[in-house]
């Protein structure tokens, strides 16, 4: 099932935030994507975790709604839900799986992990943004994450 990305972020901010660990903004941007792009990878491309388009930022790929909700809240620092006027929606348990792992891989990099998703290696944010594009493709996602998921064998996120 596809989610809205605010739906996903107040999924790590009220599982994994608190109000003495709480999740910032490069942090909460870099776990919507990754548990997007493994998804994609996971699903073999057939299906979406979130039913936007990802969006090329200046410093950042991110999906307009998360984006206007995090403006709107003018919070740097998450430990309680996000406003989401789209309405949070219930993630199944195989979701939640996924995104579970996602914390247990990336949740660790607090705001480095912006740094770890978008500019240590040729990924689709920086060729989108490159090329001039506004919107990153998902099959350039999907391709990205198939091929970390290939390089490091079934066992990645």
């Amino acid at each position: 099932m596809a989610y809205n990305p605010t739906t996903i972020a107040n999924y790590f901010i009220t599982t994994y935030g608190s109000q003495y660990v709480p999740i910032t903004v490069p942090q909460l941007i870099g776990l919507v994507y990754y548990s997007y792009g493994w998804y994609l990878a996971f699903s073999e491309g057939k299906s979406t975790l979130i039913k936007e388009p990802l969006v090329c930022r200046r410093t950042c790929a991110t999906f307009d709604s998360l984006w206007e909700n995090m403006l709107e809240s003018r919070l740097n620092l998450y430990y309680k839900k996000l406003p989401n006027p789209q309405g949070n929606q219930t993630i199944s348990k195989e979701d939640q799986h996924l995104l579970d792992r996602i914390w247990n891989t990336y949740g660790h990099y607090h705001g480095r992990i912006a740094t770890l998703a978008f500019f240590t290696e040729d990924n689709p944010w920086r060729k989108s943004i490159i090329r001039g594009y506004s919107i990153v493709p998902m099959l350039k996602v999907y391709e990205h994450f198939k091929n970390k998921l290939i390089k490091a064998g079934t066992t990645a996120a």
